[in-house]
């Protein structure tokens, strides 16, 4: 089973260490499987984060909650300290300078304080930024959070950078794909461990559709709440084996407790969001830009290379050395 830490990214830096019992497993996984190039109205509300580490630069993605919060993924920032990440925000493409995007520094990590490393459990984590955004609705936007559970069938949008197949390569445009939610005691039955509460599904029996490694964090959106963090899954967009996501409606209380002054009342968003029908060292400042933006397997806690396998879990993470 991959976990999704689909969102990680890795660029240069150096990784915490592995809990003792765990051990990794070598292989690589990709990012959002079977989607479409966004633009920038579609999603002001999608950020790039980097998490920098000794092995390199991770990437992972986030959502803007709020002028100064961003939820993403606990397996994104689990022993993480926050001079070690930045957020981008206000672009599309991974691969133009970061003078193009909005760039913003982060000043404190919630890491859910229940999160289980081996069983990729309360997988959520708020980041709060040094500075305020100024949300304008076209480089940057909120969404509010879901506070009712979301129906099956109902179909959600999942964005990010992460690979396009297992085994691929990082985007450098924001990717989309249209994924409906998959009935609980269904998805279930179909991964190696049971579902938690928290936890909600998205994605298609046939397969061909899926968030995928380095879409970690990223947001699924249904009906324009953020409804869904995304977490993990086995392989990316196998058949049968619908994604796991953070359910946020479960984990809006405590969300909210980790902000200040976050209006998640009121109607839902109106962004047009387009369906398809442990401390690490301290990064090289030495280093060029050019240099740690090279794509290659790498790590992020200890997850090397792409996957590592915690008990029956294995998770997907990405780095850019």
């Amino acid at each position: 089973m991959f976990v999704f830490p689909i969102v990680v990214h890795t660029v240069d830096e150096a990784s915490p260490e592995i809990p003792t019992g765990t051990k990794p497993v070598v292989k690589k996984e990709p990012r959002i499987v079977g989607g479409k190039p966004a633009s920038m109205e579609q999603f002001p509300y999608q950020v790039l984060i980097y998490i920098y580490t000794h092995e390199g630069k991770h990437l992972c993605g986030g959502t803007i909650i709020g002028e100064q919060y961003v939820l993403t993924a606990a397996h994104c920032m689990f022993g993480i300290t926050a001079d070690k990440v930045e957020v981008l925000a206000g672009h599309i493409n991974r691969s133009l300078s970061k003078e193009n995007w909005i760039r913003l520094s982060v000043s404190e990590i919630y890491v859910h304080e229940d999160y289980l490393m081996d069983k990729v459990y309360n997988d959520v984590a708020v980041l709060k930024l040094h500075e305020r955004l100024s949300l304008d609705g076209k480089r940057a936007a909120s969404l509010k959070l879901r506070d009712t559970e979301v129906s099956s069938d109902v179909r959600c949008t999942v964005s990010g950078w992460g690979t396009t197949k297992e085994g691929g390569s990082v985007s450098s445009i924001l990717q989309y794909i249209d994924v409906p939610i998959v009935d609980r005691h269904t998805c279930s039955g179909q991964q190696k461990r049971p579902l938690y509460d928290g936890e909600i599904c998205a994605g298609y029996s046939s397969g061909g559709k899926d968030a995928c490694q380095g879409d970690s964090g990223g947001p699924l959106v249904c009906d324009g709440y953020l409804t869904g963090v995304v977490s993990w899954g086995e392989g990316c967009a196998r058949q049968n084996k619908p994604g796991v996501y953070a359910n946020v409606a479960w984990y809006k209380e405590w969300i909210e407790k980790r902000t200040v002054s976050l209006n998640t009342e009121g109607p839902p968003s109106t962004i047009s969001v387009v369906p398809d029908n442990p401390n690490p060292d301290e990064p090289d400042k030495t280093k060029t830009e050019t240099e740690t933006d090279k794509e290659s397997n790498g790590a992020i806690n200890g997850f090397t290379n792409g996957i590592v396998v915690l008990s029956f879990i294995t998770i997907l993470t990405y780095l850019i050395d």
